[in-house]
């Protein structure tokens, strides 16, 4: 029976010095934002940076349903802090009115209780051919709803560095004319709250935004 429990010891260490990977989990899409309308003209029409609109106070208070912020689900920890259940997210965005339509947006975010807004990526997106047939997060048929097949970053260095991603945030899949989803990855470590602020995107050659735009989410 000795010799038994200690093979089993032996193993467990073993496995355990080989740094064996955690079983996955099966995450569905959560609803992140939606909106009918864009939140404002440009960034600042929403979070004046430089007018004192970038404290905790200053965060919307509309429901995820009406554009507001998303706030992560957390834990207390041993240390009597909080923690989230899994630092890496996926998004994936969706809108109007047609394929080819584009918007900016950018993805801010806040720590708990009193934390300063944190600018975490800009950029802007377009519209791919892929149809958005039924909403993930609740079953709706969508009608006239595409899902975003291009992800472009103004820059990937302003958010903290994370293992096994570089500069914190990258896009994934980008494929001009594919068709397919694209999908922005970040690593949110640290955060409680996070927000997409969608503002002005007309290009001269198009003249047209999308318009509604939504963005679904889940841990990896």
């Amino acid at each position: 029976m000795r010799r038994i429990l200690l093979g089993l010891l032996v193993l467990t260490v073993v496995y355990a010095v080989r740094g064996r990977p955690r079983d996955t989990h099966q995450a569905y899409w959560q609803l992140i934002k939606a909106t009918s309308t864009e939140d404002g003209e440009t960034f600042a029409d929403v979070y004046d940076l430089d007018g004192n609109g970038g404290d905790f106070a200053s965060k919307g208070t509309n429901p995820v349903s009406e554009g507001g912020p998303f706030r992560l689900k957390k834990q207390r920890s041993d240390l009597g802090q909080y923690r989230s259940f899994g630092n890496k997210w996926q998004f994936i965005m969706c809108g109007g009115i047609a394929s080819g339509y584009t918007y900016s947006f950018t993805l801010v975010g806040w720590a708990a209780d009193n934390g300063p807004l944190q600018v975490i990526c800009e950029g802007n997106g377009r519209m791919g051919d892929q149809d958005v047939v039924k909403f993930p997060h609740n079953g709706e048929a969508a009608a006239n709803t595409w899902w975003a097949e291009m992800i472009w970053l103004d820059e990937t260095t302003k958010w903290p560095l994370s293992e096994g991603n570089a500069n914190g945030v990258r896009v994934i899949n980008e494929n001009w004319f594919g068709g397919e989803i694209c999908v922005l990855e970040v690593d949110l470590h640290g955060l409680e709250w996070i927000q997409f602020v969608f503002y002005d995107s007309k290009w001269v050659q198009q003249g047209t935004e999308s318009d509604p735009t939504s963005v679904f989410g889940r841990r990896i």
